[in-house]
């Protein structure tokens, strides 16, 4: 029976732990890339109570709308009767000259969302603004594309992807001019687990390094000669 020398098997111990490693390098790896961008569809809030709507998924948590604060009369919620625009009844936010309205999100899922934003009046004008209030603000001017055609909706803009603030919310005010806007879509960036795959990153990168110094480690073999 042949017998296996130390030195190979402390080599091969060392192989199957890098090879374990390497294994736990890929799963730090996946957890630092499973960001992603999900489509959300303003038609899927549902109503919890007065001025207040929800939507509740795997990827983004719970995303709350509160829009009991809008005075202006021309404010409609998801799937609420009335509004402007024609196309894609009740799947929309219509916001009046002056209103607030308010996401909250969860900030240990939602990293931003950006918004597409319609011109619901009957003018071509390039006058109405809508503010975007989160972790950074952003003024959009110019929103000119009326919609009172099956095809407006394609000509909605892009918000920049707004984060969150401190408090985990969105704030989106309307200007001061006449002219309806509304949110029509929204693109959610979600968040990376950062700490679980920094950890693990990182363990990794020290066991690897301990084995590497370890297999690099002069073997000293005993000579009876010598004792």
């Amino acid at each position: 029976m042949t017998s296996t020398s130390p030195t190979k098997l402390r080599s091969g111990i060392h192989r199957l732990a890098q090879l374990a490693l390497c294994g736990v390098f890929l799963s730090a790896f996946s957890s630092f890339a499973e960001a992603a961008t999900v489509d959300i569809s303003i038609g899927d809030f549902t109503n919890i109570g007065t001025g207040t709507w929800e939507l509740n998924t795997t990827e983004t948590g719970v995303i709350g709308l509160d829009m009991s604060g809008a005075t202006s009369g021309q404010h409609y919620g998801p799937n609420e009767s009335g509004g402007d625009f024609k196309y894609a009844p009740n799947s929309y936010i219509e916001i009046g000259k002056n209103d607030s309205i308010i996401f909250t999100v969860d900030s240990s899922k939602v990293a931003s969302i950006t918004f597409t934003v319609w011109d619901l009046d009957k003018n071509s004008d390039a006058t109405e603004t809508i503010i975007f209030d989160g972790a950074t603000t952003q003024t959009l001017t110019g929103v000119a594309h009326k919609i009172d055609n099956d095809d407006a909706h394609n000509l909605g803009i892009l918000s920049a992807a707004i984060a969150p603030n401190s408090s985990n919310q969105i704030v989106i005010t309307a200007g001061s001019q006449n002219g309806g806007r509304a949110i029509g879509g929204m693109t959610v960036m979600t968040t990376v687990p950062l700490p679980s795959a920094f950890w693990l990153f990182g363990s990794a990168l020290v066991g690897l390094i301990g084995i590497m110094r370890a297999g690099s480690t002069p073997t000293r073999s005993f000579n009876p000669a010598r004792s």
